[in-house]
């Protein structure tokens, strides 16, 4: 049997007929993971339970879920959520761009469709917080070039030879200036910036979203 870390790399994950099932292959092994260790408190039965809080009608409560944890679960159902959420994501040319695997707007679909179905099961209202999520290939934050070469712009069709050496030390100069530029400006607009090479595991990425929501509640 495949590992489950190979199972949610983004290269596999686009062998899967349906965006759907993308997404719940990715929450299913995330939630999975979570049993390996703790973090946040979740448990297989996130998507179906919340806990009890005074006032809530006992006659919710899952006694079976209390004597299992001794904890006090209320059940929930899909009709009850007042989720909102809202995902809008680049879809200009140079998204098509991979360098290997999957491209970035193949890994941005992935990512939105599973935090679609995480939302969507885990009842959660969202509560206001945007969070820019940018997409880079490895090849765009550490570019190989070894020899000089011709390289296309993507969104314009123009054309630059480069040398090497000056073309590494100054694209590493460019690309974290606008990083910190788009850090800036979303900081600006009330925002957190969050930063995924499309060769992360989608599980790894839907963690590290979430511990961007955690921050922000």
């Amino acid at each position: 049997m495949a590992a489950p870390q190979r199972l949610l790399d983004p290269q596999v994950l686009s062998r899967i007929s349906t965006i759907e099932l993308v997404a719940r292959t990715v929450v299913e092994g995330f939630v999975a993971g979570l049993h390996r260790s703790p973090y946040f408190g979740f448990s297989q039965e996130f998507a179906e339970y919340r806990p009890y809080v005074p006032g809530d009608d006992p006659r919710f409560v899952d006694w079976n879920v209390f004597a299992r944890t001794e904890r006090t679960y209320l059940k929930r159902y899909l009709g009850e959520t007042n989720t909102q959420l809202v995902l809008l994501f680049d879809s200009s040319a140079s998204m098509g761009y991979r360098s290997s695997g999957v491209s970035k707007i193949e890994f941005a679909r992935y990512l939105a469709a599973s935090l679609a179905y995480l939302a969507l099961h885990q009842h959660d209202a969202v509560g206001n917080d945007i969070i820019l999520v940018h997409v880079l290939d490895p090849a765009e934050l550490v570019p190989q070039l070894s020899d000089a070469a011709l390289l296309e712009d993507m969104e314009t069709g123009e054309r630059m030879e480069v040398a090497p050496e000056y073309a590494r030390q100054e694209y590493r100069r460019l690309i974290q200036s606008h990083i910190q530029k788009l850090q800036a400006e979303a900081r600006g607009a009330g925002a957190d910036y969050l930063l995924l090479d499309t060769s992360r595991p989608l599980d790894t990425a839907l963690k590290e979203y979430l511990l961007f929501r955690q921050k922000r509640m």
